[in-house]
């Protein structure tokens, strides 16, 4: 059987590329396609030595940086793939690789991390969080329109839907009208005996990207009100803007690498979740090394999250329901709580499960049953 593994753009390594990553090691010897890819891009060296296959988009320059600028572009260049040659075309997407177009033998699964945001229901946060200029952010709502027109009818285009989370699967329902199998991503990699054992530190922690809804401002407006420490781990376009915000009880940290990453987690008071996520693939990581999360009460986070257990909840995304939720989290003794136990609280996140559920959708689809 010959799969082709399809993957939005790899210029950046992050949970999706993670899951690409699995799905490397399931199919060895997939060929990937991608409109464009940063071969320098570290976390990406998994990639090194495979057969990756680009489109038009690659020559451009500064795309790779500013491919924000160039989502017309990209049905044409996701649409230009040939995959005739293939049985089955396994698209890694969050916008524009579900349309990849496949002959009648060729089945299409999309595991797919959620419908275009920018799109749909963030279209408006998009707009306004851009720093297009003016007369851009006036041309983009007639683009959008178009791109909306074509990503439901490229939905079309997928045999099957797998989403990562409830959340994920209402928004496919909603959106496309598509129904979808729930497979968790897996955080097999993060779970360690022996960082189960380190002790916990007097700070709390933030892993995260530093994007508009990502909403690390407002742990900033909270912990400089709080006083509290707290590490805040990640890089992005708010960078600077976000520094500029904090106090001195505020610590950017930046990259680090993997070994770090768990051994901040573990020391963590607490992981503190101020968005709405598709799934919350941090949370997950955090609460598999015994440290609970803080999080906004939306998105995928309430198939991770038990109140009490291994989780505190805010019900509204403001400053003063966050700092309700810290205190609230010191009247529950975590300390006490068994760290293995909360691990296992999440334990059907599994490696091993992840790769048994995708094998068995593929192999055992009934379109390719002879395999």
């Amino acid at each position: 059987m010959k799969v082709a593994i399809i993957h939005d753009y790899l210029n950046q390594a992050s949970g999706a590329e993670r899951i690409l990553k699995i799905f490397t090691e399931i199919f060895p010897d997939a060929t990937i396609y991608t409109l464009f890819y940063d071969k320098n891009i570290k976390g990406l060296e998994f990639l090194k030595g495979r057969d990756i296959r680009t489109s038009f988009l690659q020559k451009l320059p500064f795309v790779k940086k500013y491919y924000r600028a160039f989502p017309f572009l990209m049905p044409i260049a996701v649409e230009s793939f040939d995959l005739s040659e293939f049985d089955v075309a396994l698209s890694s997407s969050w916008s524009f690789g579900k349309g990849i177009i496949t002959s009648p033998k060729t089945y299409h699964i999309c595991y797919c991390y959620t419908p275009t945001r920018f799109l749909w229901d963030g279209s408006q946060n998009y707009i306004l969080h851009s720093n297009f200029l003016t007369v851009i952010k006036f041309l983009i709502p007639f683009l959008t329109t178009y791109l909306r027109i074509w990503d439901r009818l490229a939905s079309n285009r997928v045999d099957k839907f797998i989403a990562i989370s409830s959340y994920v699967s209402l928004r496919i329902k909603k959106y496309y009208n598509r129904d979808s199998e729930i497979i968790f991503p897996p955080i097999d990699n993060r779970i360690k005996k022996q960082e189960l054992k380190i002790k916990k530190k007097n700070f709390f922690l933030v892993v995260s990207r530093f994007e508009p809804y990502k909403r690390v401002d407002l742990v900033i407006e909270a912990f400089n009100e709080l006083k509290a420490p707290i590490k805040i781990i990640g890089t992005g376009q708010l960078e600077k803007k976000l520094k500029k915000m904090a106090n001195s009880n505020i610590e950017f940290l930046g990259r680090v690498s993997e070994q770090e990453l768990n051994k901040y987690y573990s020391e963590a008071q607490a992981l503190i979740f101020p968005q709405e996520e598709d799934f919350g693939l941090s949370a997950a990581e955090a609460i598999s090394l015994g440290t609970p999360v803080i999080a906004y009460r939306a998105g995928g986070i309430k198939d991770i999250a038990r109140e009490n257990i291994n989780s505190v909840f805010f019900d509204k995304q403001n400053k003063k329901s966050l700092i309700s939720a810290v205190n609230n989290f010191y009247k529950i003794d975590f300390q006490k709580l068994d760290k293995q136990k909360m691990a296992q609280s999440i334990a059907r996140l599994g490696e091993k499960t992840f790769k048994d559920k995708i094998k068995k959708i593929i192999f055992n689809s009934s379109e390719h049953s002879k395999y």
